[in-house]
């Protein structure tokens, strides 16, 4: 499935259904201004307001996932990627050291 921003989707079913800014506001409850904004990108609109222009041209969002390529988290692995190799070796140790000490910690009643 293709990832498609907001803007480009609003924008695209917009011209697809042949109307212009103005009508879609009036349609979706919304400024032509407001629409716009989120057309070119300069607003991100909330699933409520997307829902909503997509409605007033007679479609339906549809949201999905997929996992991820790697299980790692990417914004993570950027960060540890920036470190140079000994600060991430000493991280490691670091997360050693808390794991043995949690083992040998005794475990409460919940």
């Amino acid at each position: 499935m293709g990832h498609t921003e907001p803007a480009a989707l609003v924008r695209q079913t917009r011209e697809r259904h042949g109307i212009s800014r103005s009508q879609l506001a009036l349609r979706a409850g919304l400024t032509e201004e407001e629409v716009g904004r989120i057309e070119d990108g300069h607003a991100s609109p909330t699933f409520d307001q997307l829902r909503a222009l997509l409605r007033s041209m007679g479609e339906d969002p549809v949201l999905a996932s997929k996992r991820l390529a790697h299980r790692a988290d990417p914004a993570h692995m950027a960060t540890a990627h920036a470190l140079a190799p000994e600060e991430r070796l000493d991280r490691a140790f670091e997360w050693n050291r808390f794991a043995s000490e949690l083992s040998r910690a005794p475990r409460r009643d919940r």
